[in-house]
């Protein structure tokens, strides 16, 4: 599947890099795997590739984004949260699948959160739920009856992209 998003990174002259977490599994707090099992500390793993490509010159250190798909999402977000001790200053994070909902991030982040619908591990509607507990804008007001009727719309179409 990573050739798919390497064909668009060649094409816009984007670099792509994609590590492997022990057992195809990263160490989110969430989700999943060997890695989550044996406490692997993925946030070092990432922050040194990312610290390599820095010094090398073949990335910006304020232009690196962070994406991830199911366990790579949770990972994704997780590496965005402050709670996550990460080196990197993340530009922004687009995660598929799975995402840690409780992130801890006063700044505001460009963020992108898809999930699908036959995801065997996600549940789309729970997602939505987990997502919805303690809905706040970026200045702390709260959006809960922005929020539910977004939820409302999930609900009565599972399909649709929001």
């Amino acid at each position: 599947e990573i050739d798919k998003f390497a064909d668009v990174a060649d094409a816009r002259g984007v670099g792509l890099v994609a590590p492997e977490g022990i057992g195809s599994s990263f160490h989110a707090p969430h989700c999943c795997g060997p890695a989550l099992n044996e406490k692997i500390d993925d946030v070092s793993f990432i922050d040194g590739i990312v610290a390599a490509l820095v010094a090398e010159g073949l990335a910006e250190p304020h232009s690196i984004s962070v994406s991830g798909f199911s366990n790579g999402g949770f990972m994704a977000s997780h590496l965005v949260d402050p709670a996550s001790k990460s080196r990197t200053q993340w530009a922004a994070v687009a995660t598929a699948a799975g995402h840690e909902y409780g992130l801890t991030r006063a700044d505001p982040l460009p963020v992108s959160i898809h999930h699908c619908r036959n995801d065997a591990m996600v549940n789309t509607v729970a997602a939505a739920h987990a997502a919805l507990r303690r809905p706040v804008s970026s200045s702390g007001e709260d959006v809960a009856e922005h929020s539910e009727s977004l939820l409302d719309l999930l609900l009565r179409h599972p399909s649709r992209h929001v």
